[in-house]
């Protein structure tokens, strides 16, 4: 299946805009770009707040959107897309509006450090540092310690998928659930989906490389599993989860496979793939009917299983 008629019609627009290739210009420029990008806004909530979180000697910056001010409430740490490169909560805050007044959580957004500035570990030791701290200082927050999830899109699903291995690992911090929107979790540029949707939509197989190379320090970094979560040795006892992967991907078959991998290892996962859709589809809340869909299921997911 090509793509959807709506989805045509954006990749022509932003086609249109004549912008040049993330890899051929410097990540300065990308996150310029990046930030001039026209966004819609989500929904308004009751309270949206401001916090500075401590992790490893530095403050990490985040915001939160709390749907009912006079509850408890569950929460979703999310970590935003952008190839660890670009990317921002203000750039995600219209998803993260949605999610929040759609799925009734709060949603604690980090603003983690970006690559090649801070290369990993750097990032995922932001996110599961603030993910931690969230845990121990739920009771100030308001929020329930029993019920944390964590989400993110692309590069923010490969953060989140590592953060729960990690958490596994060290056996302090319970999860439970992850929220992976087109998650990637390994490198084999040779998959089928890399090379069908190599360089047609939004996110080309070049891009995705210069990303990882931006990310990783050195080519052995590609085995390590909190890098590639698909080759984690023993995905048993995860929190269980929900991914959306995108036909018209490079990214579609790791998605699926992490899926699969769950799968076996006997931890619940529920897996939604868009047809005629491609990579970035879930950020276009009011421009592609398939994107507020996607939305929906997302915060069906949430409920039923914080709630």
């Amino acid at each position: 299946m090509v793509l959807d008629k709506q989805s045509r019609e954006l990749l022509r627009q932003k086609r249109a805009l004549n912008l040049p290739p993330v890899h051929t210009i410097s990540p300065r420029e990308s996150r310029k770009e990046y930030d001039a990008r026209p966004r819609l806004p989500g929904p308004q909530l009751p309270k949206v707040k401001y916090i500075s979180i401590p992790v490893d000697g530095i403050n990490i910056n985040c915001r939160m959107y709390i749907p009912d001010v006079n509850k408890t409430l569950p929460v979703l740490v999310w970590f935003h897309g952008g190839g660890w490169v670009i990317g921002n909560v203000a750039g995600s805050d219209g998803v993260t509006r949605h999610l929040a007044s759609s799925s009734g959580c709060a949603v604690l957004s980090v603003d983690y450090r970006l690559s090649p500035e801070v290369k990993f570990p750097g990032p995922l030791n932001d996110c599961y540092g603030v993910t931690k701290w969230v845990y121990e200082n739920a009771e100030s927050l308001n929020i329930d310690k029993n019920k944390i999830a964590v989400g993110g899109d692309s590069a923010g699903g490969n953060l989140a998928a590592a953060v729960c291995l990690r958490a596994k690992d060290d056996g302090q911090l319970p999860l439970l659930s992850q929220l992976l929107i087109y998650p990637c979790v390994d490198t084999d540029f040779k998959r089928k989906s890399y090379k069908d949707n190599k360089d047609d939509y939004s996110l080309t197989a070049t891009s995705m490389k210069w990303f990882w190379q931006q990310y990783i320090n050195s080519d052995s970094d590609m085995d390590n599993p909190y890098v590639c979560p698909l080759k984690y040795s023993d995905h048993s006892k995860l929190p269980e989860a929900c991914i959306i992967v995108a036909e018209h991907d490079p990214l579609l078959d790791e998605g699926i496979a992490y899926h699969n991998k769950l799968k076996n290892a006997k931890v619940k996962s529920k897996l939604i793939k868009y047809p005629g859709v491609m990579h970035g589809f879930y950020s276009d809340i009011g421009v592609l009917d398939k994107s507020q869909k996607a939305m929906d299921a997302s915060c069906e997911y949430l409920r039923s299983v914080m709630f």
